[in-house]
């Protein structure tokens, strides 16, 4: 949760959401509208079920889409997107390394 007003009413550079099977289609488009509106960067949209992921920049006259996600680099963030063929994409650190999941920091 992002409280917008308690953050001086500056919203998030780049957005990363999740699909989940309680997601209703109107709740994420009313979601990725209100996040154009507002003023977001980027917005990735990841199904964890397909796999699939996709993204769009705000551009001039709304969102632009990325096409294709896989080997784009976010401006914000400096990350590149990857996929390693599975169900799960990573992301490359402008070193041009994968950065670790969760797990094997914790392994580590």
């Amino acid at each position: 949760v992002y409280r917008q007003w308690q953050e001086g009413h500056v919203a998030p550079h780049v957005v990363f959401e999740v699909f989940a099977p309680g997601n209703k289609p109107r709740d994420l488009l009313d979601k990725f509208f209100f996040y154009e509106r507002h003023g977001v960067e980027e917005y990735y949209f990841f199904d964890p079920d397909t796999p699939s992921l996709a993204g769009w920049r705000q551009g001039a006259d709304g969102w632009d889409e990325i096409d294709p996600v896989v080997g784009f680099t976010s401006p914000r963030l400096g990350l590149t997107f990857g996929w390693d063929g599975g169900d799960s994409f990573h992301l490359l650190g402008p070193d041009g390394r994968r950065l670790r999941t969760h797990d094997e920091i914790i392994q580590a």
